[in-house]
């Protein structure tokens, strides 16, 4: 009987963990085993090399000797490590379909390390065609549930997977905006005003809590959008993206909201049988 070759029952996983290459090295780590090419790719196998000479029992010299051969291992591994806005930038832009020569040039990283890192820590470039993998394992609620606000790292990557590189990078520049403002009061990073209206829009359409007053202020900032679109075309194309986004929530809003009325009137109408039948 053939071994599981475990890459190949990843692949076929409709749960598959960006990270599963990563949590499957820690997996034979623990338990003590070793690489085998029957079992696991070379890349898992590089990973838990780094594992072991990272918090495993190694002499330095060893240590020394076997970093040098896992240097974008452990660049990688400082990215998912480190701080959340530059591991959310490459994570943003995979989900974008952009390259690692790209993706490197953007964040100042070399290549081998970004492809590196979405092997071992973000491996979705094979799924990009799987959206709804992508949008309940990768990207996640725009607003989690019980609190109340919206995730802005899921709004960026929805943007980034929806959108592409241009609108990412505007919703990129209107998160730091908005960080700065809360922090300081004021902010450096200036924003097209059509650009920033259409993202507002575009963000209380998806965070929004669903009643009459969200249905307001949405359908409010999206004409207050689509007015200025008109008047502005040689802005068009990155606040429409936005604006198209916008039109999407909204219809998912109306859609949902129907459904409530309908239940709604549903159970008065039942209430009121039961009323007429006592």
């Amino acid at each position: 009987m053939r071994r599981l070759f475990y890459p190949d029952f990843q692949r076929r996983n409709p749960f598959r963990k960006p990270d599963w290459r990563w949590t499957r090295a820690w997996e034979l780590f623990n338990s003590g085993q070793y690489y085998s090419p029957n079992r696991d790719d070379v890349a898992t196998s590089r990973a838990l090399s780094f594992v072991r000479a990272e918090f495993g029992i190694s002499t330095p010299g060893y240590r020394r000797r076997l970093m040098r051969r896992l240097g974008d291992v452990a660049a990688a591994h400082r990215i998912q490590g480190g701080p959340n806005g530059i591991r959310l930038e490459i994570e943003a832009r995979i989900l974008a379909r952009q390259t690692a020569q790209q993706i490197g040039r953007r964040v100042g990283l070399p290549a081998d390390v970004i492809v590196t890192f979405e092997t071992l820590f973000c491996n979705i470039a094979d799924r990009l065609d799987a959206s709804t993998y992508i949008s309940a394992v990768v990207i996640g609620e725009a607003v989690p549930s019980g609190t109340g606000k919206p995730d802005f790292a899921s709004l960026i990557k929805w943007t980034a997977y929806n959108g592409g590189g241009g609108p990412l990078d505007a919703m990129l520049r209107y998160v730091a905006h908005k960080h700065e403002v809360e922090m300081t009061g004021s902010s450096s990073i200036t924003l097209e005003p059509t650009t920033q209206l259409a993202i507002d829009a575009f963000v209380a359409a998806h965070t929004l809590q669903v009643h009459e007053s969200t249905a307001f202020d949405i359908a409010a900032k999206g004409k207050i959008v689509q007015e200025i679109l008109e008047n502005r075309p040689s802005k068009r194309l990155l606040a429409d993206v936005f604006a198209a986004q916008t039109a999407v929530a909204f219809q998912n809003w109306a859609q949902t909201s129907a459904s409530g009325v309908v239940s709604g009137q549903a159970e008065d109408q039942r209430g009121g049988q039961a009323e007429a039948a006592a």
